[in-house]
């Protein structure tokens, strides 16, 4: 049997997102018995302007009234990679997330 990963999306280097991520974990531990790993998030500072174009990835619709819109498209290319990494390894994951 293939059992699903689990990840909790972090921004590495940001100390509430790290704590944030470890009581994930440990919850996670303690609550299911899930062995969850930290995922780097993408965020604005990575280049998401490259990621976007070589991923063909439209962002039209992205604009977000609460939010700034390279926020948005950061989160969601968070999610993307960990979907990405799910069909590469044929894997089923689980997301978490801290916020």
């Amino acid at each position: 049997m293939i059992y699903p990963e689990h990840y909790v999306i972090t921004i590495f280097g940001n100390e509430k997102s790290e704590e944030a991520a470890e009581r994930c974990i440990k919850s996670g531990l303690q609550v299911g018995g899930l062995k969850i790993e930290k995922w780097k998030a993408t965020t604005p500072q990575d280049d998401i302007a490259k990621i976007i174009k070589d991923e063909k990835i439209n962002t039209a619709y992205m604009d977000e009234v609460y939010s700034r819109t390279p926020n948005c498209i950061a989160a969601f290319l968070s999610h993307y990679s960990l979907w990405k990494h799910s069909v590469e390894k044929n894997r089923e994951v689980t997301i978490f997330e801290h916020d």
